[in-house]
């Protein structure tokens, strides 16, 4: 039979049976539809978090606590001290160095109680997580020297404590003891996440919050992109002097370049989308399944149709291909309708994101999810779709002819 021919009577027949057809890739809509919201979503959240980190700027290295040869928790086991901090400000090529600290409290006003996430820093510190200063000052190095009792709250902040007026010179307390507003900075993107910022000199928080000496990660700074690998080498030198490390394949910290870090993100990223794909991969297997089921039943409602063909000249290998090309065709077409509804599922999470929740989340579409989708349906049509085109081209012309 002409290939022609085939699509012909695969498509009269399948539109002879509107409702069985629907019901068929109905299975296949939900899985492809899951499979490529999956990779739509998890290539919006890797390029969003991406997008963050390069934020920063691709000349910033950050030091942090840990084995070498595993990671370990920021600020537990070894530690980073001020006098790591003071060393790296001495290295060649360093614009600035950067102790940061961080602490989950509540912050009291007028009563009211907000939960905030305290950063401490130097007087650098809006320069290291990227954002701007809106309004008011940026505590000195003076006020870091001093363990001064100033804070900079973020715009989301202050909108959610005074609206409109301004909150310079207003004081606020954390463990019952005052701090006054200087600044106002950009709500960073974080602050979606972990809750609203609030940026403190390093030592204040060292002194008045943690009680501890210990600095969670120091952020440096270098003049250029390409002097990143000598202030590396350098700083690992100084930090092994300082910590008393004589092995140099030994270490109680890590440095790490954005590239490291993007590269981990994407890794965990990819690994997470990897996964939640194949746990909707399942909803395939058994739209499959149902398709496989259909077309037995379908088979056996035209056992007359098949031994007419038969009586007429169609060979075994004609009634297989036209059973075969049916599923191939309705999932083929089921997959279209999963990819689209992939697509639109995938559209409005980045609207919702970026317009009610406030994340700036771009639309992208990996145009490998659309192969792959349309792929793997058409795939699905032709395996789960043999069994039933190999019992009907088995079918005996006498016999079915019989059947009524």
């Amino acid at each position: 039979m002409k290939t022609k021919d085939l699509f012909k009577v695969c498509f009269n027949a399948l539109s002879r049976h509107k409702m069985r057809a629907f019901l068929t890739i109905l299975g296949i809509v939900i899985g492809i539809a899951s499979v490529s919201a999956a990779m739509g979503i998890g290539a919006i959240a890797q390029n969003y978090i991406v997008s963050q980190i390069q934020g920063l700027g691709s000349n910033t290295l950050f030091v942090i606590p840990g084995t070498r040869a595993g990671f370990q928790a920021p600020g537990s086991g070894s530690k980073l001290t001020e006098k790591d901090v003071d060393s790296l400000k001495d290295l060649p090529n360093v614009l600035y160095v950067d102790p940061i600290i961080t602490s989950s409290k509540i912050l009291t006003y007028n009563s009211e109680k907000y939960r905030v996430t305290l950063t401490g820093g130097s007087e650098n510190i809006l320069n290291t997580n990227g954002v701007d200063l809106v309004e008011g000052r940026m505590f000195s190095e003076q006020d870091v020297r001093s363990k001064n009792n100033v804070l900079i709250v973020t715009e989301g902040l202050k909108k959610d404590m005074f609206n409109d007026e301004s909150p310079i010179g207003i004081k606020l307390k954390i463990n019952n003891k005052k701090y006054k507003i200087i600044g106002v900075a950009e709500s960073d993107s974080s602050s979606k996440m972990v809750g609203e910022l609030v940026y403190l000199p390093h030592t204040t928080i060292q002194q008045y919050i943690t009680g501890s000496d210990k600095i969670n990660q120091i952020a440096i700074k270098t003049n250029t992109e390409e002097d990143i690998p000598g202030v590396i080498l350098d700083a690992e030198r100084v930090l092994r002097k300082n910590h008393n490390i004589k092995d140099s394949a030994e270490g109680d910290f890590n440095i790490q370049t954005l590239d490291t870090i993007m590269d981990t993100i994407s890794s965990v990223t990819g690994t997470f989308t990897l996964l939640l794909t194949a746990i909707s991969a399942i909803s395939l297997v058994v739209g499959g399944i149902g398709i496989m089921n259909i077309m037995l039943v379908s088979v056996m409602e035209r056992t007359k149709e098949i031994g007419l063909r038969k009586a007429l000249g169609a060979t075994k290998k004609d009634i297989a291909n036209q059973f075969i090309l049916e599923a191939i065709i309705l999932t083929f077409i089921g997959g279209l309708i999963g990819v689209f509804l992939g697509v639109l599922i995938t559209y409005l999470f980045s609207l919702i994101g970026s317009q009610l929740m406030g994340f700036e989340l771009n639309f992208v579409w990996p145009v490998q999810g659309i192969i792959i989708s349309l792929g793997v349906s058409s795939l699905i049509g032709l395996v789960f779709g043999y069994s039933p085109a190999k019992q009907a081209s088995k079918k005996s012309p006498i016999e079915a002819l019989r059947t009524e």
